[in-house]
C-alpha cells in the first residue's frame, strides 16, 4: 500500500497520525507491510523514520515495494505497472536498491534521466520547462513522464547478484497489467513475455489464480511456469488503509519475513490464500494449541505455544524433540506402556517423579497426565514414537506389528458408512472377501474331484498296455482249450453235443450279463454318493450365503434362486451363485438398495433365457412376479429395464402370459394401464421403433408427466400435471412425435392406440404451431375412427385439455361435439363429459 507523500494520487493529506491509527485499528491485524512508492524509495523510508517505537509490534516485517511503469501502453493509453520487492534483510538494503535503480534510465529530448530522486526532480523540471519548479512538484511530475522498458529491468536484474537475490519481480494483473494489453493478437507475445518475466502476479481473482497455477490448458503451450498471485489494498487514502476490496486478503502461510515471501515461488498454490480469513486446518477439538508441564524445575520454559500449522520439530541431537513428543503423549494418555531405552521418560525417569504434563486444545479443552497415569485404549492422540518406528522398520520388524499398525490407520481412513458395520480391519476384510474365500473353496474342492478324476483316468491309461496283453494271451488259451476240447471223442448223439454248445453259450451270455449288471450297479451307487455329496455340499453353501447376507433379499426371492439352482443345470447354477454372490455384496456394502429382491431379476432373466425350461412351473411363476416388479421399480435405470424387456421379448414368445398375471391391467374401466400397454407395445416388435416410450418409467421424466395425465385416477391431479406441461417443452418434444406415431399406427394394441388418443390433445401447448397443426389433424382422424374404444379415449383426452385451460384446436372441438349422435352409448357419454367441460363460444 501506498503511504502519505506517495508521488502519484496521495491523498492522505500528510497525515502520518492518521495513517499509522488505522494500521493499529485493522482488524484482522496484519504481520507484514510493503510500502508502495513510485520509482523511488522516499515513501518506505519515511515510513521507517515516522513510524513510533511501540506502534503496531505485530507488524514483524517492512519492506519496500518500488512501482515502475513501462513503456508498454495498456488500451487507456497508461503504462503496464511493474513491481521491484525488496528484501529488507540487509542493512544497506536502500542504498544497494537505490543504486540499481539509478541504472535504469529515461531520455527525454535528447537527455537521460537515471531513476533516482535527483534524477526524477530534473526530468520534471525539464518537462515542465520551469527550471525554478519545487522539488516536491518536479518529483511528482518526473515520476508521471517516466517509462522504463522492460529489456532495461532485465537487464539491471541480470548485472548485479545482490539484486537477483534481493529483488521479486511483480507485474499486475488487472487493466494497469496484463489485461490492460491489446486483446489483439499482435499483442500476444508481449503479454506471454510480461507473463514470463514477473516472479509473481498481483491479483485477487480466482480465474487469474487458476490460470497462473496451470490449470488453464493453454498454460503450457504458452511456456509459463506456475506463480503465486498475491494482493494487497493499494491505499492511496486512509480510508482504505488494510481495507482491500471485497475483503479479498493476502494470507502467507510461514513466519513474517522475506523468505516466507520468496517461498510462495516454490509453492504457490500451498503457501498464498486470498479472502477474507486464512482456511481452516484440523479443527479445533483436535489441535493441540500449547503444552505446560508443572513441578518440572529442571525445564526453563514450562509453557510452550504450538502454532495451529505445526507438523515438524527439527533441531540438534539432545535439543529436546523427542523430551516435547513424550510430554505430550503423557497428557493425551497416548504413551507407551513400555517406552523403550532410547525415549526421553525412560532416560529422564529420576527426574519426571510427580510432574504433570498438560495440553490445551483449541478449543479451550485441556486435558493432564502423569507418570502413573494408566494408558487410554482410545486416546485422542496417536502416538507412533521414534523407537516404535524404527523397532517396525527394522528387517526384523516386519512382521505382525507392522502389519496390525498398518491395518490399524487404514481402517481410522474408511469412512462409517463404508465399514459395513465392522469394528475392525480384519472384520472388514473378512466381510469383503469371505464370499471369494468360499469361492476358492469351492473351487479347491472341484480341483481336488477333478484331480481325482484325471488320476484315476491316467491310471487305467496305464494299465491299457497290460490290459491288451492279458487279453491276448486269454484270447489264445481259449483258442487252444476249444481245440483241445474238439478233439476229444464224444461218444453223444450230434444232437446232444449242439444242445450242450447251444446252452454253453448262453451260460456264457448270462455270466457276462451279470458281470456288466454288477459293475453298473456299483457305478450308479457311485454316482448316487457322488450326487448326494453335491446336493449336500450345494444345501450347505446355499444356507451359509443366505445366513450371510441375511436380510438383504426377501424370503420368495431366496425360495425362487433355490428352487432354480436345485433344479437347473450346473453352469446356470455357478453362473447364479457368482452373481448373487457379487449382487449380495454390493447391497451388504450399501451400495444396492434391494427392494423386494428385485435386484436380483437379472439373475433370473439370465436362468429362464437358457433356451429350454428347465425350473418347474411354480418356480417359473415366483420368477415372472419377481420380474415384474422389478420393471415397474423405478430405482433401477431406465435403459437397463428396457434392455432387459426387450431381451425376454427376443427370445420368449410367453413373456406376456408371464408377466400380465403381476402387472395391473387397467386404472379405471375405460383405459389401460401404461406399463402394460408399454409392454405389450414391446411385445409387437415395436421396441426399437418406439423406445422412447419405455421411458416412462422415470418418474422425473417429461414422458413420467404425460403418463400421469393419462395414468392418474384423480382429476385433480390430471389437470395439476396438464398446468405444468409449457415448463416441459424441449422433454416433452421427441414424445410428441412418438404419440403421433402410436396413434397413427395400425400394427400395435389397441390399448396402445388408445393411450396415444388420450395423450394428442393435452400436448397443444407443448409443441411449436406446425406440430399443433400435426397433433389436430391426428385427432380428427381418431375421432373418424369407426370403433367405439379409440374414439372414447380421444374424447376424455380432450376433456382432460379442457379442464385444464388448454386451447382446443375449434376443428377438432367441434368434430368432437358432433359426435352426440354416434352409435356407440360409450361414446356419446365420452362426448357428454366432453360437452360438460368445454366452453363452446
Amino acid at each position: 500500500m501506498h503511504a502519505p507523500g506517495t508521488l502519484l494520487n496521495d491523498q492522505f493529506s500528510g497525515d502520518w497520525s492518521g495513517y499509522f491509527g488505522a494500521i493499529e485499528a485493522a482488524t484482522p491485524k496484519v504481520a507484514a507491510l510493503g510500502i508502495t512508492d513510485y520509482f523511488t524509495l522516499r515513501g518506505y523510508k519515511e515510513f521507517v523514520r515516522q513510524r513510533p517505537t511501540s506502534a503496531f509490534p505485530w507488524v514483524q516485517l517492512v519492506f519496500p515495494n518500488v512501482e515502475l511503469r513501462l513503456t508498454l501502453q495498456t488500451r487507456d493509453g497508461g503504462g503496464v505497472n511493474v513491481h521491484l520487492l525488496i528484501s529488507p534483510d540487509d542493512s544497506a538494503h536502500v542504498a544497494r536498491a537505490e543504486e540499481a535503480l539509478g541504472r535504469l534510465t529515461f531520455t527525454f529530448r535528447g537527455s537521460p534521466y537515471p531513476c533516482t530522486d535527483d534524477g526524477l526532480v530534473r526530468l520534471g523540471r525539464a518537462h515542465a520547462n520551469d527550471a525554478k519548479l519545487a522539488e516536491l512538484s518536479a518529483l511528482s511530475v518526473g515520476a508521471n513522464q517516466f517509462k522504463v522498458e522492460l529489456s532495461a529491468i532485465d537487464a539491471m536484474l541480470k548485472s548485479d547478484e545482490w539484486i537477483r537475490s534481493n529483488i521479486l519481480v511483480a507485474v499486475a494483473a488487472g487493466k494497469d497489467g496484463l489485461a490492460g494489453l491489446s486483446k489483439d493478437a499482435s499483442f500476444k507475445a508481449q503479454r506471454e513475455e510480461l507473463g514470463r518475466f514477473a516472479n509473481i502476479v498481483f491479483s485477487s481473482q480466482e480465474g487469474d489464480r487458476s490460470y497462473w497455477l496451470g490449470a488453464h490448458p493453454g498454460f503450457v503451450a504458452d511456456a509459463q511456469s506456475p506463480k503465486p498471485c498475491l494482493h494487497g489494498c493499494d491505499a492511496h487514502e486512509i480510508a482504505r488503509v488494510l481495507a482491500p476490496p471485497l475483503d479479498r486478503r493476502c494470507w502467507i502461510r510461514g513466519e513474517p519475513s522475506f523468505d516466507a515471501l520468496r517461498q510462495t515461488l516454490v509453492e504457490p498454490e500451498r503457501r498464498v490464500y486470498i479472502g477474507d480469513e486464512p482456511p481452516r486446518g484440523a479443527q479445533s477439538d483436535e489441535t493441540v494449541a500449547e503444552l505446560t508441564v508443572r513441578n518440572a524445575s529442571w525445564l526453563k520454559t514450562s509453557r510452550i505455544a504450538l502454532n495451529e500449522g505445526l507438523v515438524t520439530v527439527i533441531g540438534a541431537k539432545g535439543s529436546g524433540k523427542t523430551a516435547l513428543a513424550d510430554l505430550i503423549a503423557l497428557a493425551t494418555g497416548a504413551g507407551e506402556e513400555q517406552p523403550g531405552p532410547a525415549s526421553f521418560v525412560a532416560k529422564a525417569w529420576s527426574l519426571l517423579g510427580g510432574i504433570e504434563a498438560q495440553v490445551k486444545w483449541a478449543d479451550g479443552a485441556t486435558q493432564s497426565g502423569m507418570l502413573a497415569t494408566e494408558i487410554d485404549p482410545h486416546p485422542r492422540v496417536q502416538y507412533l514414537s521414534q523407537q516404535f518406528v524404527e523397532r517396525l522398520s527394522a528387517p526384523a520388524g516386519l512382521t505382525e506389528p507392522l502389519v496390525d499398525e498398518i491395518e490399524r490407520v487404514v481402517f481410522g481412513a474408511i469412512g462409517d458408512e463404508d465399514r459395513m458395520q465392522a469394528t475392525t480391519f480384519a472384520e472388514l476384510r473378512e466381510l469383503h472377501l469371505e464370499g471369494a474365500a468360499a469361492q476358492r473353496e469351492f473351487e479347491r474342492s472341484n480341483i481336488a474331484a477333478l484331480t481325482r478324476t484325471i488320476a484315476a483316468e491316467q491310471a487305467v491309461q496305464r494299465s491299457l498296455p497290460a490290459v491288451r496283453i492279458l487279453a491276448g494271451e486269454t484270447k489264445r488259451s481259449r483258442e487252444g482249450l476249444e481245440k483241445e476240447i474238439a478233439a476229444i471223442p464224444v461218444n453223444a448223439s450230434a444232437d446232444k453235443v449242439k444242445a450242450h454248445a447251444e446252452a454253453s453259450m448262453a451260460v456264457q451270455r448270462l455270466s457276462e450279463d451279470i458281470a456288466k449288471a454288477e459293475r453298473r450297479t456299483l457305478a450308479i451307487g457311485e454316482i448316487a454318493a457322488e450326487v448326494a455329496r453335491q446336493i449336500a455340499t450345494a444345501d450347505v453353501q446355499w444356507r451359509a450365503l443366505k445366513a450371510r447376507y441375511a436380510g438383504t433379499v426377501d424370503d420368495p426371492a431366496w425360495e425362487t434362486l433355490s428352487a432354480i439352482a436345485l433344479e437347473g443345470r450346473s453352469r446356470a447354477i455357478g453362473q447364479c451363485v457368482d452373481a448373487l454372490r457379487r449382487e449380495m455384496a454390493d447391497a451388504a456394502s450399501g451400495r444396492y438398495t434391494l427392494g423386494g429382491g428385485i435386484r436380483i431379476a437379472l439373475l433370473l432373466t439370465r436362468l429362464l433365457l437358457e433356451g429350454e425350461p428347465y425350473a418347474s412351473p411354480d418356480v417359473e411363476t415366483r420368477a415372472w412376479k419377481i420380474l415384474a416388479q422389478y420393471l415397474q421399480d423405478r430405482r433401477s435405470p431406465n435403459d437397463e429395464r428396457a434392455a432387459v424387456l426387450e431381451h425376454l421379448v427376443s427370445r420368449r414368445a410367453d413373456v406376456m402370459p408371464g408377466l400380465s398375471r403381476w402387472l395391473p391391467r387397467e386404472v379405471d374401466q375405460a383405459h389401460p394401464d401404461i406399463p402394460l400397454a408399454a409392454g405389450s407395445l414391446q411385445l409387437r416388435g415395436a421396441a426399437l421403433r418406439y423406445r422412447a416410450a419405455f421411458q416412462y418409467i422415470d418418474a422425473e421424466s417429461a414422458l413420467g408427466q404425460l403418463f400421469a395425465l393419462v395414468g392418474g385416477t384423480s382429476r385433480e391431479a390430471r389437470i395439476q400435471a396438464t398446468r405444468s406441461l409449457p415448463a416441459l417443452r424441449t422433454l416433452i418434444d421427441p414424445y410428441v412425435l412418438v404419440a403421433v406415431g402410436l396413434a397413427q399406427a395400425q400394427d400395435v394394441d389397441a390399448y396402445v392406440r388408445a393411450w396415444a388418443a388420450r395423450i394428442l390433445p393435452l400436448l397443444a401447448p407443448t409443441v411449436d404451431t406446425a406440430k399443433q397443426r400435426v397433433v389436430a389433424k391426428r385427432v380428427l382422424e381418431l375421432l373418424a375412427e369407426p370403433g367405439d374404444y379409440v374414439v372414447t379415449a380421444a374424447l376424455d383426452g380432450l376433456k382432460d385439455a379442457s379442464d385444464g385451460r388448454i386451447q382446443i384446436d375449434a376443428n377438432v372441438r367441434d368434430a368432437g361435439l358432433g359426435l352426440r349422435d354416434h352409435p356407440s352409448a360409450l361414446v356419446r357419454a365420452a362426448v357428454a363429459r366432453f360437452e360438460a367441460s368445454v366452453d363452446i363460444p
